[in-house]
């Protein structure tokens, strides 16, 4: 019975989710963040690089040792992929006016995030020094350099970019946007945490990370984003069944959530695919017309000079062959 309330659980939420990004992600145009009135110059944002850990990268060497087998010779190019990730969100926290989040890369100093905790008045007290504390517990047992995990930490306003993959850098950053518009930040952190109210934030950060991505352009990034973002938010939907069944059950119902996940993030990249290329075929299209037709204006302009005349006598009649002709005033009585 158990197990049977779990499946159409699972297979509902994920139905349901699969139809809420895909309406969301283009029903309404893309709304940047506006947390600045206007004349007010905001801080500059701070982006800082954690420092060589000899035992924090052998760590990271061996858990991550598994993910290189299946990276097929990717990892050349890790440092590479390592920089754009970091641009992509630096560029996404500027446009959205979250100069405030502070951005660390590749960094892991407890003490720091201690203090930013302290220091964070956006948030009640009593979640700080409650959930939020726990939270930097979490980060100094569990550091995620060491496991290449990206977050957004909200008690602490850090967000903390551990991979070279934009699309879940992004993610979190959308994440941190969610959060700004909220007027009670430390409720809703803490809301976002529960099972089934995380639900709330992942699609909205979902849907906000698709928007970006296709109002700014960046069709490859979008496209990837769509198997990897329904891969992560199906595996957390499909765990919401997880107190329901016994056993490895679990976090069987979190794999199989983002293998359903994927699939269908793999069929909405393919619809969108399509509709990219017939945007490009009309977009070079209507640029070859405007070359044609500026080319021709050209013509008229530079070659558009009738040179008619005694050559011998060496008088050219530059009038434009396009000129309507002198009319004589005799003509007009």
């Amino acid at each position: 019975m158990h197990q049977l309330f779990a499946r159409r659980l699972c297979a509902r939420g994920l139905l349901c989710l699969c139809a809420c990004l895909s309406l969301a992600c283009n029903s309404n145009p893309y709304q940047y963040g506006k947390f600045y009135p206007a004349g007010v110059e905001p801080p500059p944002l701070v982006v800082e690089h954690g420092g060589p850990s000899e035992r924090l990268d052998k760590l990271r060497h061996i858990v991550q040792f598994p993910a290189r087998l299946f990276s097929f010779g990717r990892e050349h190019n890790a440092e590479e992929m390592a920089r754009q990730t970091e641009d992509q969100v630096i560029e996404y926290l500027e446009q959205n006016d979250l100069y405030d989040v502070y951005v660390a890369v590749n960094q892991y100093e407890p003490k720091d995030q201690w203090r930013r905790l302290r220091e964070n008045d956006r948030i009640a007290p009593g979640w700080r020094y409650s959930v939020g504390a726990l939270s930097v517990v979490g980060y100094f047992l569990l550091p995620g350099r060491v496991f290449g995990r990206d977050s957004y930490n909200p008690y602490t306003n850090t967000l903390s970019i551990n991979s070279s993959d934009p699309t879940r850098a992004l993610f979190e950053a959308a994440y941190a946007k969610d959060l700004h518009y909220q007027k009670y930040p430390g409720n809703y952190a803490a809301m976002s945490s529960m099972p089934v109210l995380s639900m709330v934030h992942q699609t909205r950060a979902a849907s906000d990370v698709v928007g970006y991505l296709q109002t700014q352009e960046e069709w490859e990034l979008e496209k990837r984003a769509y198997p990897r973002l329904y891969a992560q938010i199906g595996a957390r939907s499909a765990k919401i069944a997880g107190p329901f069944v016994p056993g490895l059950a679990g976090p069987v119902l979190g794999l199989g959530g983002s293998i359903v996940g994927h699939a269908a993030g793999r069929i909405v990249a393919g619809k969108r695919d399509k509709e990219i290329e017939l945007v490009k075929a009309e977009r070079e299209q209507n640029a070859a017309i405007l070359a044609e037709l500026r080319g021709e204006d050209d013509i008229e302009l530079v070659d558009g000079v009738s040179e008619t005349g005694d050559a011998a006598s060496g008088h050219v009649d530059q009038t434009p062959y396009f000129a309507e002709p002198a009319m004589n005033p005799d003509e007009l009585e």
